[in-house]
């Protein structure tokens, strides 16, 4: 490129800028909103269309306990919600659920988990 090419190109920018050719809104200035009042809209919509959620909690089989993995390595705090598929289904203290392969658990808590499931 050449220097006066590059001086017309700058000036050229310099002039858009100066000039305001180079906002970033798109929109009129009317339609921008701060954001206190863009989440007061979103909560009163939200409460006009009534929405409401009910979470059952999964029955479990047996109470809260401490089920520990066939290496001895890792631990998790769940209640036997089923066995199914090969794994026990826990439901852990914080209302997750986690499906543990009964091959990964300890023998004891394999042998725990069969016999109360019936199986």
């Amino acid at each position: 490129m050449t220097k006066p090419f590059l001086a017309a190109a700058l000036v050229l920018v310099a002039t858009m800028v100066l000039a305001g050719a180079c906002q970033r809104r798109v929109l009129p200035e009317h339609m921008y909103q701060p954001d206190s009042v863009r989440r007061q809209k979103a909560q009163q919509q939200f409460e006009k269309e009534d929405v409401h959620f009910q979470v059952e909690k999964p029955k479990t089989i047996s109470p809260m306990r401490t089920w520990t993995s066939a290496s001895g390595d890792s631990k998790i705090d769940g209640a036997l919600i089923e066995v199914k598929d090969g794994k026990a289904w826990l439901l852990q203290d914080n209302g997750a659920i986690a499906g543990i392969p009964l091959d990964r658990l300890s023998e004891a808590d394999r042998r725990y988990a069969e016999e109360t499931a019936g199986q």
